[in-house]
């Protein structure tokens, strides 16, 4: 075999470009030394990924992006756009996403630290599928989110430390499957936030804000954690809930009052659904349910097909259970399996601990 061979030219264009697809923009740049047949491969790949942390500047970094943008090969198809900059400039970014709109992008994530009155600078594009947007300081801005039809076949939203302005924000996506929402707030404190959908099925929430409604009748999956619980009208076909609560792990700073309105106000949530199969409640649930035995007693649980419940405890918040075997942890929540299995006795009842890694997990 001579010397002068490229092997690398002999590997087909379509797996050189899934090769690069897997690299961030700056190491996909630095491929073009690799090959004749690769000087130009890069400004071609489906894939754009831009990391500041792979830049120890950030002017370095802005011009950069502003680079790579200018000299892509602007009939190559852009499926996913990622723009990871934990610092950089709203015309930066507002660059980015203008280019990935235009150019057709089906996936699009961003993640930033931004301060000041700023708004996610999102436009019309159609051809969008799935939507991730990250703030780690201030709540951003989402215009994009006031009665829009112009993301008509996203499927996929994720926001955290969003602001959202409109009380009714998703009902202008035809096609959302998958909503999370994760620090975000509402402009007006004083409003309800209506999450309504007709074809939403899986929903993810943490969030602060004290009055939400779900109109989402097609909804399987819930994960929900929060201050107050959202009111419904209906969860007929929900088959997975997983619920906590942000107020309290410590009784002794709870006054009575406000423990016995969050028992009534859980029960009122939980009502109406019949068709889930699989529960899982957070330390803060299990243990306001364990405080009220009597009251208990005197309910019928609406949970008629379980299959598993579980309850999970924080480490650090169930220390006393760690030194108990199994029967020993159901025995001390009696009262709340025979109210929760009161239909279906012989449904899976399990209580793990969980460590710090597995209990705050980012979607939740």
């Amino acid at each position: 075999m001579e010397d002068d061979i490229d092997m690398l030219s002999d590997i087909p264009e379509a797996l050189q470009l899934r090769i690069l697809s897997c690299l961030d923009a700056k190491q996909a740049v630095q491929t073009s030394m690799l090959s004749r047949t690769w000087v130009s491969l890069w400004t071609k790949i489906p894939v754009l990924e831009f990391r500041r942390l792979s830049f120890n500047k950030l002017d370095v970094f802005n011009t950069f992006v502003n680079k790579v943008l200018c000299r892509r090969d602007h009939l190559a198809k852009l499926d996913t756009l990622k723009f990871i900059a934990h610092k950089t400039s709203t015309q930066i970014l507002k660059s980015v996403f203008d280019y990935a709109f235009s150019h057709g992008v089906k996936q699009l994530e961003a993640s930033i630290v931004f301060g000041g009155n700023i708004a996610w600078p999102l436009s019309v594009c159609d051809s969008l599928r799935s939507l991730k947007l990250v703030s780690w300081s201030d709540r951003i801005k989402c215009p994009f989110l006031q009665g829009s039809t112009s993301f008509k076949n996203l499927t996929v939203i994720y926001l955290k430390g969003a602001l959202i302005t409109d009380v009714e924000p998703f009902s202008g996506f035809p096609m959302l499957e998958s909503l999370t929402l994760l620090s975000c707030g509402l402009c007006n404190s004083n409003k309800t936030l209506r999450i309504h959908n007709l074809r939403l099925w899986h929903l993810i929430i943490s969030t602060g804000m004290s009055c939400m409604k779900l109109e989402t009748p097609r909804l399987r999956f819930l994960k929900y954690r929060g201050y107050d619980f959202p009111k419904h009208e209906g969860l007929s076909v929900l088959e997975t809930l997983v619920i906590g609560y942000w107020g309290f792990y410590n009784r002794k700073h709870i006054y009575k009052r406000q423990e016995k309105r969050v028992l009534e106000d859980l029960l009122f949530f939980f009502s109406g659904l019949h068709n889930v199969k699989s529960l899982t409640l957070y330390s803060p649930i299990a243990l306001l349910l364990n405080f009220y035995p009597d009251e208990l007693m005197k309910r019928s649980s609406p949970f008629r097909v379980l299959k598993n419940v579980k309850m999970e405890f924080p480490v650090h918040c169930g220390r006393a259970l760690d030194v108990c075997d199994d029967s020993c942890k159901e025995s001390a929540f009696k009262c709340v399996k025979d109210y929760l299995l009161q239909h279906v006795p012989d449904a899976e009842f399990t209580i793990t601990l969980l460590k710090a890694d597995e209990w705050y997990d980012d979607d939740i």
